[in-house]
This record gives structure tokens, C-alpha cells and sequence, in this order.
């Protein structure tokens, strides 16, 4: 008994490879040639850290922080904003949305809230679905007051 293979490799030939390149999981002819590349989002902030001048007590002073998207395809959903430390002079408006498709931008505005103390260096923390960078820390701080001397009158006469 002789058994005839050479129809049915052929057969094997041509059906199993139609069936290995759909894409379709629901069994169609899709053709896609392989799985679907995922894009996610990506989370960008400028300016990268938040400097407030030295004020007098009693006073505000507000910074503009820029959240963009820059990831490819899928929204950046900002799950959480919140400030690192309780108890600082620092308050934050929430951004007019918490879903920013890609290459759209927010903002949210910090507000410093001036003490006779200068506060101790903090962050505004985000955060997101953004692919590399699920917590973004934004660093709040203080610039340097710098100490001045004014002489008067100008020049001085050292009686020379």
C-alpha cells in the first residue's frame, strides 16, 4: 500500500500560511502580518521645576506649570495631582482636564502663599498612564534672597 503525500503537503502549503498571517483575531483574512503595535502616552512638563522669588509675608505669586502629551496614539489621563509635603504655602488650581489626547496641553497654576519663613523645598507629584514615567515629580523651591548694602551719601568723603 502506497500513501500519496505530495497533494496533501501541497495543501498544507498554501492553507497554513493564509492562517498564520491574519491579523484579525476573530478568525478574518486580515493580512496584517503580525500583532499591533501598542502607542502609549508620554508626559511632559515645562517649565521642569517651579522657582518662586521671595516676597513679603502676606503676599501671592503665581507659577503657570505646562503638562503636555507627547506619547503617540493613546490619551495621557492625569489620574492624580497632589503636593508632595503637607503643611507648605502652596496651593495648586486643578487643570481644565485630566485627558489629554496626543500633542494636547494643560495647565495648572501653583500659588505661593508668602510666610515670614521662607519654606522648605517641596514637589507638585502627577500622577498619569504616561508609559516611562507613571509619578512625575516637579520640584518647588525658593530662590535665593540675597542680602544687599546700600551706602548713602554717594560717594562717601573719607576727608582726603
Amino acid at each position: 500500500m502506497r500513501v500519496r503525500t505530495v497533494p496533501f503537503l501541497a495543501l498544507c502549503f498554501l492553507v497554513i500560511p493564509s492562517l498564520a498571517c491574519s491579523s484579525d483575531p476573530s478568525g478574518g483574512t486580515g493580512g496584517g502580518g503580525g500583532t499591533k503595535k501598542e502607542t502609549l502616552p508620554e508626559i511632559e512638563v515645562s517649565p521642569t521645576s517651579l522657582t518662586f522669588t521671595p516676597i513679603p509675608s502676606g503676599q501671592t505669586q503665581e507659577l503657570t506649570l505646562t503638562v503636555t502629551n507627547t506619547g503617540a496614539g493613546n490619551d495621557l489621563e492625569l489620574k492624580e495631582i497632589y503636593l508632595r509635603d503637607e503643611g507648605v504655602p502652596f496651593t495648586f488650581e486643578d487643570p481644565e482636564t485630566f485627558l489629554l489626547p496626543e500633542g494636547e496641553k494643560t495647565t495648572i497654576v501653583v500659588t505661593y502663599h508668602a510666610v515670614a519663613e521662607p519654606p522648605a523645598e517641596t514637589a507638585l507629584m502627577i500622577k498619569s498612564n504616561a508609559a516611562t514615567v507613571p509619578i512625575l515629580k516637579v520640584p518647588i523651591s525658593m530662590a535665593a534672597q540675597s542680602a544687599g548694602l546700600t551706602i548713602y551719601p554717594d560717594p562717601i568723603d573719607f576727608g582726603e
